[in-house]
């Protein structure tokens, strides 16, 4: 008996070092994942000679007149998509320790023309080449939506992929030359003095096809992307083209500026909107069709301060409102505004208000504002019901807690009485090993033989029921279990049943990977909740729930199960475990 009982400690100190070595080794695969802005950073300004030095060397014949700022790119989809480690969340983490990286920027040659010359540069950072980047698509961009395509150079440049010069006239006007008018010029120049202020590439993307760069483009103008001298021809043509009405757009844009300071300075001051804001009224209020996303009862109650102020403060300005100066002057004011409408470049135009919609409309604003303190007041109802929700949940919580720690303490207490009636067992057993008499070793025959007859004598007697020590009787009954106890039914621990864990994942991996880690974390809080896993006991959800990161094809993912504990171990881990 002794050495059986010696054999059960060795497999349970065995179980518990088998469970032990697999969570250390969960711990490690769940902390193998790369912090993603620390370690590109770390590449780049372990790299940043090398590239100093290309770039150095790269400027001195370059005659681009505009570049960005370099910008450090991290593969986020194979080697056809890199994102900017600028636009990376400090939680985002790398795949590999392998991913590749780039470090990339757009030059533009503009001169007099309007529409520029582009190209890109992309030199390799880590884990990746030139030639595989040319291998990865025929275009390049810093866009998907509204970007400027490039044509992939025959071969590498010095070890990076630079483009040859590219126009894009439908990059940048909405219609075609034959159809151009002076608010398309207009907006067409300030397009690109838009596009040249960017100062840093946000992705660049490795495309089939041009149109794949301008999947948002709205423009009835045919995209084409032309490549060196082909490049600077068509860039000729449009030049020639704004020369010839760069003088009537100069006074289109004068007229703008006539226009916008009719408006400003004879239109706006005789609407009662200017009146409001001259005697002290808040410009503007708070709509209840607006979405807030701070709910905090501070921002509610501050709605509700500024818009009963624009409420209060604009009746009394509508009482005093004098509409007779508008009303009088509105026809003469109706043929300034064509006249210099016609001047301008038609651009932006701004609506007459009519006098008889002028209070209607004030009203309409005063009654919007109105509604937004409704509406605020019922955010501020909802919000106390969600705090009444929340206090609620946390005290089902605690309660949750406390049964929770009674039925482990139950659990407990019982595994102690087991343990106590075990050592008394083995007491018990070690002492009647001791007081029994042996034979004397190396005595003679004959006082051998009296020995073996006092023994055999006192055998006799020991199992004489009239003689027999009540004590003894005890002890031999306490250190031998009935059959009924080896055979009895292993029972769940204490009262509780089906307690709710959810394992996770902790980050992004592959679908796959994240669910094994997920059910991985379950079962670690199952056998640490039960004492081991051997008296762990779980019933999985039916499937696990992932969420896709916006970045990669990889997931977050959870899983939920009810798990109960039971009194004594079973013979496997997590025995009636109810397989995912």
């Amino acid at each position: 008996m002794p050495s059986s009982n010696t054999s059960a400690r060795l497999s349970r100190l065995n179980a518990c070092l088998g469970v032990l070595i697999f969570n250390i080794v969960a711990a490690l695969v769940a902390g193998c994942s790369t912090p993603a802005r620390q370690v590109v950073s770390e590449t780049y300004h372990s790299e940043k000679p090398r590239i100093d030095q290309w770039a150095a060397d790269w400027h001195k014949d370059s005659d681009a007149e505009f570049r960005s700022d370099r910008s450090v790119l991290v593969a986020t989809y194979g080697t056809t998509e890199f994102t900017s480690v600028k636009r990376l969340r400090s939680t985002d983490e790398l795949v590999s320790v392998k991913t590749p990286m780039v470090v990339a920027w757009l030059e533009m040659k503009k001169g007099p023309q309007a529409i520029p010359l582009y190209r890109y540069v992309v030199i390799p950072l880590k884990y990746v080449s030139a030639e595989t980047l040319l291998q990865q698509g025929a275009y390049i961009s810093e866009q998907t939506d509204l970007g400027l395509p490039a044509q992939t150079p025959a071969g590498p440049f010095k070890g990076a992929v630079v483009t040859d010069w590219q126009y894009c006239y439908a990059c940048f006007a909405q219609r075609e030359i034959e159809e151009l008018e002076m608010r398309d010029l207009n907006f067409l120049t300030s397009s690109v003095k838009r596009r040249m202020e960017d100062r840093s590439l946000g992705g660049l993307y490795f495309l089939k096809t041009a149109a794949a760069a301008r999947t948002r483009s709205a423009g009835t103008a045919t995209l084409t992307v032309e490549v060196g001298e082909r490049a600077r021809e068509q860039q000729q043509v449009f030049t020639d083209y704004y020369l010839e009405n760069r003088a009537a757009l100069a006074d289109a844009r004068e007229g703008d500026a006539r226009y916008r300071r009719f408006w400003r300075e004879e239109v706006e001051p005789l609407l009662f909107d200017a009146f409001a804001v001259s005697q002290g009224c808040p410009k503007d209020f708070q709509s209840s069709r607006q979405r807030y996303k701070r709910l905090a009862p501070m921002y509610v109650v501050q709605r509700i301060r500024l818009n009963r102020e624009y409420v209060e403060c604009r009746s009394d300005a509508l009482a005093r409102y004098d509409l007779n100066t508008y009303q009088s002057q509105f026809a003469q004011l109706q043929q300034r505004e064509r006249a210099l409408w016609a001047q301008s470049s038609g651009s932006l135009r701004r609506k007459m208000i009519p006098p008889q919609e002028v209070v209607s409309q004030a009203v309409k604003w005063i009654d919007e504002a109105a509604e937004g303190i409704e509406s605020a007041y019922r955010d501020l109802a909802n919000i106390e019901k969600a705090e009444a929700r929340a206090a609620a949940s946390k005290q089902r919580a605690e309660a949750f807690s406390q049964a929770t720690w009674q039925s482990t303490f139950s659990a407990i207490s019982n595994r102690n009485v087991q343990v106590l009636q075990q050592s008394r067992q083995i007491s018990a057993m070690v002492d009647r090993a001791q007081t029994a008499r042996r034979p004397a070793l190396g005595k003679p025959n004959a006082e051998r033989k009296s020995a073996e007859s006092d023994s055999e004598a006192g055998k006799k007697v020991q199992h004489r029921p009239d003689t027999a020590s009540p004590a003894a009787v005890a002890a031999a009954k306490e250190a031998e279990p009935t059959v009924a106890e080896e055979k009895s039914e292993n029972a769940y621990v204490g009262a509780g049943r089906d307690y709710p864990f959810s394992g996770s994942s902790s980050s992004y991996y592959q679908r796959s990977v994240a669910i094994d880690l997920a059910e991985t974390n379950l079962r670690n809080q199952a056998a640490e909740f039960c004492g081991s896993s051997y008296k762990a006991e779980i019933r999985w959800s039916p499937d696990a729930e992932c969420k896709q990161s916006a970045a990669a094809e990889s997931f977050l993912c959870t899983r939920d199960a009810l798990v109960n504990c039971y009194e004594n171990r079973c013979e496997q881990e997590f025995c009636g475990t109810r397989s995912p």
